[in-house]
């Protein structure tokens, strides 16, 4: 059976075999840990969007670092996805968001008020110094713009869809992955998909969910999901019926080090091994 991975943000300019072999590294490793070869794997496919994807974010107006008010079609999802990234974060960092906004006028404190997002923000990173080296902006602008803009991603989804459609295979996503896959096996019933694996993925965020297709649902026969506690991609470290849908099978203790959203390491867990193992043999 194939393997068909799907990347994330922050691949334009790679060389995309060379970053089909770091997630090889961690299959192999998490295979020879869970002392689990697989004995029906065959081709492992590796559609590349990265470079498309970044050419058109780049071509946005608003692209940075730092969370910005979107002005843009679906302006009003790409900022409820930064408030909610932003205040989930700052509830499990232990900050106190009353805190952060009592030095602002009363008219800017409410939940829906830039002015809030940001000290809430700036008293997070004050707080909790490692999230200034995560960029958070940048973390989710591909995000908001493969979601928000349908030509964005309808050019992302027909790099994709035709190498789902080649075989049966068990699909691996991460991140940005993570939305992209879920939208297409969502809308295309028809693709046989034993195991779908998500890794570090943000669709636990109400306004990310507001954009996928209606209802919401398991879109292969099985569905692992995989997190970091650190990983601030995945605010949501665990999909179940409280923050997605009921049946999702969950691994939400993976100790990723000093890399918490690295797929290599994702995929070397002995737990994760075993389920793709499994799945492929």
């Amino acid at each position: 059976m194939d393997v068909v991975l799907i990347h994330g943000r922050g691949q334009s300019g790679k060389v995309a075999s060379v970053s089909r072999d770091e997630w090889m590294v961690g299959l192999r490793q998490g295979f020879d840990r869970a002392g689990a070869q697989p004995t029906a794997l065959g081709e492992v496919h590796y559609p590349f969007y990265g470079d498309v994807l970044q050419d058109l974010v780049n071509k946005l107006p608003g692209k940075g670092r730092t969370l910005s008010r979107s002005t843009q079609p679906d302006a009003e999802v790409a900022n409820r996805i930064d408030q909610e990234l932003v205040e989930k974060l700052a509830e499990r960092a232990g900050v106190d968001r009353n805190e952060a906004v009592a030095p602002l006028p009363t008219t800017e404190r409410g939940p829906d008020r830039w002015p809030a997002v940001h000290a809430l923000l700036r008293l997070i990173e004050r707080r909790v110094p490692w999230t200034a080296e995560v960029a958070i902006g940048e973390q989710v602008d591909d995000v908001k713009a493969y979601i928000s803009n349908a030509f964005i991603q309808n050019k992302v989804n027909e790099l994709i869809l035709p190498v789902l459609r080649q075989s049966r295979c068990v699909v691996i996503a991460h991140s940005l992955g993570t939305v992209v896959a879920y939208i297409i096996l969502a809308n295309n019933s028809d693709l046989d998909v034993p195991l779908f694996v998500t890794a570090g993925s943000p669709l636990g965020i109400r306004a990310i969910q507001e954009k996928l297709p209606i209802p919401l649902k398991i879109p292969a026969a099985r569905w692992l999901n995989i997190s970091d506690p650190k990983d601030i991609v995945a605010i949501y470290p665990t999909l179940d019926k409280t923050t997605f849908l009921d049946g999702i099978e969950n691994i939400a203790d993976i100790d990723n080090g000093d890399e918490p959203h690295s797929i290599a390491r994702y995929l070397s867990d002995g737990r994760v091994g075993r389920h793709l193992a499994a799945a492929l043999t």
